[in-house]
């Protein structure tokens, strides 16, 4: 499996004071379908759970949009766990906006790649 972590809160690189909420956009960009596990939590405690499947890529079911996630500027996480081992294929956008606008993109490359080993 492949592990990716988000962590926002006061004075980090994508500060939370600032997030009221987030809409998430993931894509399968391989040849393989998966299953994505996406996480969310306020202060320890989950606010969001939900559980996609990824068609192959370039098939119209190989991207899912996760919208208007509500932080209201507290610290918060994300965690997003898939079925497959290479986070290769897996692209994650992540869209921070404040009062329904974008203020910050957060895309894969920035977020923690955690070995579940």
């Amino acid at each position: 499996m492949s592990v990716f972590k988000l962590n926002c809160f006061p004075g980090a690189e994508f500060d939370s004071r600032y997030i009221q909420a987030v809409d998430i956009v993931v894509q399968n960009r391989g040849d393989l379908p998966f299953d994505i596990l996406t996480q969310g939590y306020i202060n320890g405690n989950i606010f969001a759970r939900s559980l996609h499947h990824l068609d192959l890529y370039p098939q119209t079911g190989s991207i899912v949009t996760i919208a208007d996630l509500r932080t209201e500027y507290m610290p918060f996480s994300f965690e997003f766990v898939t079925n497959i081992m290479s986070p290769i294929f897996t692209d994650i956008t992540i869209f921070a906006k404040n009062n329904g606008s974008p203020i910050a993109i957060i895309n894969k490359e920035q977020l923690t790649i955690a070995d579940p080993n």
